[in-house]
């Protein structure tokens, strides 16, 4: 691996007009060049791929590439089809990096390294920094572990999220690894864990906490995260039940018997099943007879396994709340 490692960054762009000139004026002042900017107009009606366009006419490194609208997922995996660096990170139109944030992950990278995480930080409109965790953590684990922290964060709220990471282009590649663009919430924690399953084992992913090298605006109506935080829809929450079904599913086929890790995963299947399931009966009897076998087909694949009580009893009662 270079010590000079070109970086693609893919940026899905969808209806974001007055944010992102910001955020590609956060790339613009990375204090790390060699990167690529891979811009995805995804069929925006406004003139967010218009500025785009302006942005790649005054920069060589940014490359605009423009389609009919059809999703996030399809308008990452579209950027991935263009990446030509040694390194993959992902962008939203409507957030920020900080001025350091490539050099922070790229003085990280060792021989062995598969995979980075770094930190970030939440914002309100005005940028003020509404959350934060400043404590220094910093250690390399292994990929079961990442794969835990996934669902269950030891630092971080959110290491679910595709846009605090840096993928190996190398193993996208051999994966041919691709965004699910059948779920619409939950895409990225699925993509980050078949990624991991397609990495070596022993301690491959370098994680810290600082400094951050992520700014996510919590502001904007209508973007995807944004979504995936207030949209109540149970068939949007059935979503999020079929991507950890694909998850446990991926862990399996690779041989990862970790019990805890295993347990973890089955115990979000089984959670995220339940929280939805009386809610879609009562819309759509079908669909939730669909829904009851493709959960009895999963589980039933796995031998048993008992959940803590305490766990057990706090997920219920969330259900409940949530009814």
């Amino acid at each position: 691996m270079s010590n000079n490692p070109l970086i693609s960054i893919i940026i899905p762009v969808y209806n974001v007009e007055p944010y992102v000139s910001r955020c590609l004026n956060s790339i613009i002042r990375q204090s790390y060049a060699n990167f690529e900017a891979i811009i995805v107009d995804d069929g925006s009606p406004d003139k967010s791929g218009q500025i785009c366009d302006t942005f790649a006419q005054s920069d060589k490194r940014f490359h605009v590439f423009h389609q009919e609208n059809a999703g996030v997922g399809a308008a990452r995996n579209t950027g991935l089809s263009h990446v030509n660096g040694d390194w993959v990170m992902f962008v939203d139109p409507d957030d920020e990096l900080f001025d350091d944030s490539l050099e922070s992950f790229v003085k990280r990278i060792r021989p062995e390294t598969e995979m980075l995480m770094g930190g970030f930080v939440c914002c309100d409109k005005d940028g003020v920094i509404t959350y934060q965790r400043k404590e220094n953590f910093c250690k390399q684990i292994t990929r079961e572990k990442a794969i835990s922290l996934m669902y269950k964060p030891e630092v971080f709220f959110a290491l679910c999220f595709i846009w605090i990471k840096l993928f190996k282009t190398d193993i996208l590649r051999r994966a041919n690894l691709r965004f699910d663009t059948t779920i619409k919430m939950n895409e990225d924690t699925l993509f980050s864990v078949q990624y991991l399953c397609n990495c070596q084992q022993g301690n491959i992913l370098n994680f810290f906490s600082v400094p951050p090298i992520y700014k996510y605006y919590n502001t904007r109506e209508g973007s995807a995260t944004w979504q995936s935080n207030h949209d109540t829809s149970q068939i949007k929450i059935a979503d999020i039940f079929r991507g950890n079904c694909k998850a446990l599913q991926s862990v399996k086929s690779v041989g990862i018997n970790n019990r805890s890790t295993l347990n973890l995963l089955k115990l979000s299947v089984y959670y995220r099943y339940h929280s939805c399931i009386d809610s879609i009966r009562k819309a759509d009897q079908n669909k939730a007879n669909e829904l009851k076998a493709e959960y009895q087909s999963v589980l039933s694949t796995f031998e048993r396994f008992r959940y803590g009580l305490r766990e057990v009893v706090k997920r219920m009662i969330k259900c409940i709340r949530k009814r």
